[in-house]
Parts: structure tokens; C-alpha cells; sequence
């Protein structure tokens, strides 16, 4: 409403006149200013309320809880920020300016929204005083907050349903809708690429878009959510369009959309995660066997709890059944003058970041009291540098170390036996050097001697006998040279090893009582034989026949030697009276043969039998005694 007050009252009003001035308002004017339906209050320049008609009083009232009467000033309705903000509109009325605003009002748990209007009132002198209306906005401002709110809710179900459609166009869930007929509602973009379904597959039955084992099943799990009023998880497996099988996690739930029972669903497919997780439970499977089926004994030490699991094979090797024990009961079962070294090397590894195994020897004392020595291995497992578990096995190696020590004192035999094998060829040796020097050179020269005592007395003989010396002096140097060279066969180096052991076969078929056939073959790429393994091989020829001219009463020999790489073969046949390998004794020569053989890591192998002669043929492997 908009009225010219001075108009009304016809003359200029006097500040110190308003209040007389208004009783003296004809009746008519007076009444029609307490009927307006705008609260209105006119006040002088103190801010004193002059005039005050129903609306207002009702208004003020509301908010202050009490009526106000005229000659009471009007700032007295606020406290605070908001009677600072009411005098300063007041001020600038009275400045001359027409102030409109709106305000909301809170007070005493009331709340209220007012349209404000101040207009100057002016005089002769000036202005004078304030003519303010206000006008109840309550409802107006309640009808444009709840507009405000219904935009608000529809633009932000819009943006939801924009947010939705988005999440749904690219979210790798499948989700659905079908109604309790099975009719499908909705498919979104990923369930349709996954079934390559077009748009039109909607408000279709799932018997028409799926298989039909596929469409029983969805439709079982359908039937199980609407019955039970709740979401139900189930684990589905399909077949996809290209043929491979695939596994899904389903949620089912039921929903009500515009009356209508429906059943929503999503899956995700978690193909490779059940399959990992068959193999997890596979690897557990294998792991329970493995414990069952192996001799060691397994346990799990878990950290933060300090306790070890024990496997089955803690009851068979040691006699305790308890599967969880402390740690400590571990320690008090180690041999005392162990312990300590176990402890450190435990927590040392556990402290040491760098270290993820352990292996450790001790004394462990079993379930009767027995020691028995065990081997530990353990893999340390930390999480965040921080070690969670220790997963290890223990065995025992009593019986072990006790095959050790047998092992070892055989060697110790062996190894003796190859002493007294080299020392008794040794003795050999110097007998048949005795024996070759006693009856042969001794005797040519013992001749020679008496010769030449005859011929210093008998000089008529004294020529012929000279010449017998000097032919039997040949001789003997001739024997002492073969005894030299079958001691030390110089051949082998001068000439090389064919051709040595070439010179010593042809030497021993010109004695016409045995016919010797040597071969010799090289292919590939050939040995590198040093000057020991020449010698080696020679020897070991040179003792085969030795044993063949004094046992075998042969006639005919071969000797074929072959360098293939790394290795060589050796045989060596005749037809003599042969023998029985399984129950003859092994001579010095052939345990000579034997112990050559070992230390070549190589292999020999006779075959033999009564008047069928005697076939030897043994391998060496030349590059093994080499290797450091």
C-alpha cells in the first residue's frame, strides 16, 4: 500500500503535536487507520511511537511478547546486532530517504518474515517524525522457500538421474530390473555388451534373451529374494557368448517401482578370483598331503602370538602330538649345549631384514628322551619389513650322519686298501726287478766275469772269449734298458701313447707265443691328454696283457682304444681259458686296473666264463680328476 499520510492528516504535523494531533483525528480517519491490514506505527523524531494501529500491535507483539503502548520508543523491540540494524534503517528515514527492505525475525521461538516501509514525515521545520508500515510476508516467504525446495529436489533428482544413468553407462557391473513375470525393465551397457543384447530387448521375457538353463536359474534366485523380502548373494556361473565358462557374484534384492513388485540385481564377474581360489585351496589340499605323506617334520611359527604349529610328522620322528605349543617348549627340547647357538641364529635372522631363510644342525630330544640330530630349515616371511611368520621343516639326520661316519671310515678302508695295494705293486716291482736282475743280468754278467778270468790266463782263448764278454755286456745292457722302460715307459712321451703302446705289442708278438691285434680310433674332438693320463692308460693296457700272458693261456688278443672328447674306451679280448669273474679273487694287477678306473670316475666291466676267454671294457673319463 502506498498513501500520502500527510494527505490524510491535512496539515503539517509538529513533532511535539503528533500525539495531540492524533486525537483530534476525526473519528472516521481514526478508525480507518486501526482497520488497515498493514501494521502501521507513526513516531516522532525520538523514535517515540506516536501511533500504533491493531495489525501493528499484533505484529509487535508476536515478537515481543508484549503490547506496546504510544510514548514507548520502538528500538526497544531488539536487542543487539538487530536493534544496531532497526535504528541505522531509522536514521537514514529520518535523513530523508524511504527505506524498503525485508527482514526475518526469531525471537522467543516465534519466526517471522516482515515487509518494511519507512517514510519521512515533514513540517515547516522539517522532518519530524516516521511514518513505518509493515506487512506480514510469512506465508509468501514459506510458499517461495517450499517452490525453492521443490526446484532444489526436481533439478537435484534430475542430476541424480543424470549421475545414475552415467554410473550405469560405465560401471563394469551388470545390473537389471525384472518385474514378477520375468519381463526385463532395464539392462544397462554392460550387461548387454556381455550378452551383445540390443535396446529392444527390453519389456521382453528372460526366456526369449537368455538360454533356457540360464533363464531357470535367474528366475529360482528371482523367486528367493521376492520371498524372502531381503537381498540374497548367490555365486552363478554362465556361459558367454564366445564360449568360455565364466563365474559371477550376484546380489538380487526386491523393490517396489509404482506399485509394482520388482527384483533389481548386479553381478561382477569373478572368474579369475575363483580360480585362484581353487588353486588357494588346491595348494592347501597339497600342503595337508605333502604333510602327511613327507618324513619331515613341518611347523608354522606365528609371531605375534608366539606359537608353532606342528605337522604330523612331529608325532612320527619325534613322539609329541600336540600341534600348538610355545616356542619355549621348542627350546627346552634342543640338546643344552646347543641351545644357546639356536637362539642366536633364530633371532638374528628374524632381526636381519636381508635374511628370508635359516638352516641350522642341533640336537633335538624326542618324546622318550632320546637325542637325535635333526637339520632345521625355516623361510622367513615379513609383511611391511616386520616378520609375521616362519614356516620350516625339520629332519632328522641321525641315521644319516651315522651313514656318514660308516661312509667315512670305508673310505678310510679304501683308502688304506689303495696304500697297501700301491705299496704291494711297489714290492712287486722290486721283486721282479730282483728277480729280472738276479736271473738274467746277473747271470750275463756273472758269465762275463768268468770269461774274462779264462782269457786273462788263456791267451790262445783269450780273443773268442773276449768277443762272448763284449756280446753278453750288449745283452745285458739291452735287458737293463727293457727293465728300465717297462719301469718308466719314455715312449709314451717321446712318441705318444699309440705309438708306445704299438712298440709294446709288437715287442711281445715277436716272441711268436701270442698274436696281438692293437686298433687305435680318434673321433671328434680329441682328448686333451696330459702326460699322467697317457701313463694311466698305458698301465692299465700294460697290466691287462701281463694278466693275459700268465693266467689266460691265450693265443689271440685284440686291443681296441678309442678318444671320443672327455672319454675313453678301452677293450680288450681273447680267447683263452677265461674265468669266473663273480668268484675270483682280484689280483694286485687288476686291482691296479680297478683303482686307475676310480679315480677317473670311470666305469669297468669283465666278462668271463670257463674256456670261453675273457672281454674287459672299461671307460674313463678323463676330464674328472682335472675339475677343481
Amino acid at each position: 500500500m502506498d498513501m500520502n499520510y500527510e494527505l490524510i492528516f491535512d496539515k503539517k504535523i509538529s513533532k511535539n503535536q503528533l500525539h495531540v494531533d492524533l486525537e483530534r483525528m476525526p473519528p472516521t480517519i481514526f478508525s480507518a487507520l486501526f482497520s488497515f491490514d498493514e501494521a502501521f506505527v507513526l513516531l516522532d523524531a525520538n523514535l517515540t511511537i506516536g501511533f500504533i494501529n491493531n495489525k501493528a500491535n499484533e505484529i509487535i507483539k508476536k515478537v515481543s511478547g508484549t503490547d506496546f503502548n504510544t510514548r514507548e520508543s520502538i528500538t526497544n523491540l531488539f536487542q543487539g546486532e538487530q536493534q544496531i540494524s532497526f535504528k541505522n534503517y531509522l536514521s537514514q528515514t529520518l535523513n530523508g530517504d524511504v527505506v524498503h527492505y525485508e527482514v526475518e525475525i526469531q525471537k522467543n521461538g516465534y519466526s517471522i518474515w516482515l515487509d518494511c516501509l519507512y517514510k519521512p514525515l515533514h513540517s515547516a521545520q522539517g522532518i519530524d517524525g516516521i511514518c513505518a508500515i509493515f506487512k506480514d510476508i510469512s506465508l509468501i516467504k514459506e510458499k517461495e522457500e517450499n517452490e525453492r525446495r521443490r526446484k532444489e529436489i526436481k533439478e537435484n533428482h534430475f542430476e541424480a538421474k543424470g549421475l545414475f544413468e552415467a554410473f550405469m553407462e560405465y560401471t563394469p557391473l551388470s545390473a537389471w530390473i525384472t518385474d514378477e513375470n520375468d519381463v526385463m525393465h532395464y539392462l544397462n551397457p554392460a550387461l548387454r555388451r556381455l550378452y551383445n543384447l540390443p535396446l529392444d530387448n527390453l519389456s521382453r521375457n528372460m526366456n526369449e534373451i537368455f538360454s533356457k538353463e540360464l533363464a531357470e536359474e535367474y528366475r529360482a534366485n528371482n523367486f528367493i529374494a521376492m520371498n524372502s523380502g531381503k537381498m540374497i548373494e548367490v555365486v552363478e556361473r554362465t556361459l558367454k557368448p564366445d564360449g568360455s565358462m565364466a563365474i559371477y557374484r550376484v546380489s538380487k534384492f526386491p523393490m517396489v517401482i509404482g506399485g509394482q513388485t520388482m527384483i533389481g540385481g548386479w553381478s561382477i564377474e569373478i572368474t579369475e578370483e575363483a580360480n585362484l581360489q581353487e588353486q588357494l585351496t588346491k595348494s592347501i589340499e597339497r600342503y595337508s598331503f605333502v604333510n602327511e605323506a613327507t618324513s619331515d617334520a613341518i611347523y608354522d611359527w606365528d609371531i605375534s602370538n608366539n606359537i608353532l604349529y606342528r605337522g604330523k610328522g612331529f608325532a612320527i620322528l619325534f613322539g609329541y602330538h600336540d600341534p600348538y605349543v610355545p616356542l619355549e617348549f621348542r627350546f627346552s627340547r634342543i640338546h643344552p649345549s646347543d641351545v644357546a647357538e639356536v637362539k642366536k641364529i633364530y633371532f638374528n635372522s628374524l632381526e636381519d631384514a636381508t635374511l628370508k631363510r635359516w638352516k641350522i644342525k642341533y640336537r633335538f630330544k624326542d618324546a622318550k628322551g632320546n637325542y637325535k640330530n635333526v637339520v632345521d630349515k625355516a623361510f622367513i616371511i615379513r609383511e611391511n619389513g616386520k616378520v609375521v611368520r616362519v614356516i620350516g621343516a625339520i629332519q632328522d639326520i641321525t641315521e644319516y650322519n651315522q651313514l656318514q661316519e660308516k661312509l667315512v671310515l670305508q673310505e678310510e678302508s679304501k683308502k688304506r686298501a689303495i696304500v697297501r695295494s700301491i705299496i704291494e705293486t711297489q714290492e712287486k716291482e722290486r721283486r721282479l726287478l730282483s728277480v729280472e736282475l738276479h736271473d738274467n743280468v746277473n747271470q750275463i754278467l756273472s758269465s762275463c766275469k768268468l770269461m774274462l778270468e779264462v782269457a786273462k790266463e788263456n791267451k790262445e782263448k783269450a780273443p773268442l772269449l773276449t768277443e762272448k764278454s763284449y756280446h753278453s755286456i750288449q745283452l745285458a745292457i739291452s735287458e737293463i734298458r727293457k727293465i728300465s722302460h717297462d719301469l718308466n715307459p719314455s715312449a709314451v712321451e717321446d712318441f705318444g701313447l699309440k705309438e708306445a703302446i704299438a712298440e709294446m705289442v709288437d715287442k711281445i708278438n715277436l716272441s711268436g707265443k701270442l698274436k696281438i691285434v692293437f686298433r687305435f680310433m680318434s673321433a671328434g674332438k680329441k682328448a686333451q691328454l696330459k702326460s699322467e693320463d697317457k701313463i694311466a692308460i698305458y698301465r692299465i693296457v700294460q697290466e691287462q696283457l701281463n694278466n693275459v700272458i700268465k693266467h689266460a693261456h691265450a693265443k689271440n688278443v685284440v686291443v681296441d682304444l678309442a678318444i671320443k672328447s672327455s672319454k675313453v674306451y678301452l677293450l680288450v679280448e681273447d680267447d683263452g681259458n677265461g674265468f669266473n669273474s663273480k668268484k675270483t679273487n682280484k689280483g694286485i694287477g687288476l686291482k691296479n686296473i680297478h683303482h686307475r678306473v676310480e679315480y677317473y670316475h670311470g666305469t669297468i666291466a669283465i666278462e668271463s666264463a670257463k674256456n670261453k676267454g675273457c672281454k674287459t671294457s672299461i671307460v674313463l673319463n678323463i676330464a674328472a680328476p682335472h675339475k677343481k
